[in-house]
């Protein structure tokens, strides 16, 4: 069984090959008119050509010439929950409360 994807691409670019050889190549594709409606008849990027254009193949996309690597900032979280931290504090401050009580009575 074939992937998705490769499905896809294969799909396309049949269609591709097809509006092509139906309506001719990108040098000789006359467009459909009012007055003469020998040529494609898809508008705008519809026509596989005129999206074909919209992209820019012109850059350079290629790899890097170094290795580079995406750096990022992680800040860890506190890992004890807000309830339970309120908890342990509170009980921390009655401990020094009655270990200050106990030092004031003697």
């Amino acid at each position: 069984k074939k992937s998705t994807m490769k499905t896809n691409f294969t799909d396309t670019l049949n269609k591709y090959n097809r509006h092509i050889a139906e309506y001719g190549p990108p040098d000789n594709h006359p467009y459909a008119t009012r007055s003469n409606s020998n040529g494609c008849p898809l508008i705008g990027r519809a026509c596989p050509l005129k999206a074909d254009k919209v992209v820019d193949y012109s850059g350079d996309y290629g790899f890097p010439e170094g290795n580079v690597y995406a750096k990022s900032n992680i800040s860890k979280s506190d890992v004890e929950e807000p309830g339970m931290k309120a908890a342990r504090e509170a009980k921390e401050l009655m401990r020094a409360n009655t270990e200050m009580k106990r030092t004031n009575d003697l």
